[in-house]
């Protein structure tokens, strides 16, 4: 039973992440997945100090505001010209996930959180951490967390759909057309923090980065619109999670770092079908 459930979670993290990793991808964004998955660490950590309640809903705010913290430190230091935005990034993030980390080591060693776990997840522990209210168990927290969050994306992505696109292929023609193109992004940001945090506890920071950037890109390698390249994102994400899974219960592994191999290999083989199917044309 535990293994459905850690499979479940492991699934649901892979299509949260998926979604808004395909325009990630799309906008050439896929270092700051990296920067924000690392960066949202200090948020959760500080407003763990003030609640003292891992299940708060202040810990996912404090996460969001963190990468926020990220993205704005980022564009600062990019607007002066001195500074590329890639430089910028690996600038910002390493000091924001530093802080976080001796935050970990000097207040919280009686607590689950270990630099190894920020680094790898823990799904199995996800899935023992269950919702109980009135001493009815309702399964593990990840389960609502999790699918809330799916539920957001979907919609974000639903009732932004024409905005996002335009901002991501021509932002020029966008801002003529009076779209607000700095609202849109850092609305964007947000989403992206809230997923990262929220797959964070079960995935660790490394799987959270592998499911924003890789299945999207193994879609993109094939696909020619947005819609086909968010659906095939979810379904080489899921193929990922299950396959990833197995190998690890068969080798005895991190399942984190099984579905993050796995999320590779499954790119490998699309890459080599695309070049073969291109040769033979």
């Amino acid at each position: 039973m535990i293994s459905l459930m850690v499979l479940l979670i492991g699934l649901l993290t892979a299509i949260a992440c998926a979604i808004p990793g395909s325009y990630l991808v799309l906008r050439r964004m896929s270092m700051m997945s990296d920067a924000i998955s690392h960066s949202v660490l200090p948020g959760i950590i500080i407003a763990f100090l003030i609640v003292l309640d891992r299940s708060s809903p202040l810990i996912i705010i404090g996460a969001a505001l963190s990468g926020l913290l990220m993205v704005y430190l980022t564009e600062l230091i990019s607007r002066s010209k001195l500074v590329k935005t890639d430089a910028s990034i690996g600038l910002v993030f390493p000091g924001l996930f530093s802080i976080g980390v001796i935050l970990i080591s000097m207040q919280m060693s009686s607590v689950h959180f270990h630099e190894h776990s920020v680094l790898v997840g823990d799904i199995t522990l996800s899935a023992l951490n269950n919702l109980v209210i009135d001493g009815v168990d309702y399964g593990p927290k990840s389960f609502y967390i999790l699918g809330s969050v799916i539920l957001i994306n979907l919609l974000f992505i639903i009732i932004f759909f024409k905005e996002l696109n335009l901002t991501t292929f021509d932002p020029q023609l966008s801002e003529v057309l009076g779209f607000k193109n700095l609202t849109l992004h850092y609305l964007f940001m947000t989403i992206v923090s809230i997923t990262a945090v929220a797959s964070f506890d079960a995935a660790g920071s490394i799987l959270v980065i592998a499911l924003f950037i890789v299945p999207a890109a193994t879609a993109h390698l094939f696909t020619r619109t947005v819609i086909n390249m968010i659906i095939w994102a979810i379904i080489f994400a899921i193929i990922s999670s299950i396959s990833g899974f197995y190998l690890s219960i068969y080798f005895d592994a991190a399942v984190s770092g099984g579905i993050a191999v796995m999320c590779g290999v499954v790119f490998l083989i699309t890459l080599t079908l695309v070049k073969l199917k291109a040769i033979r044309a």
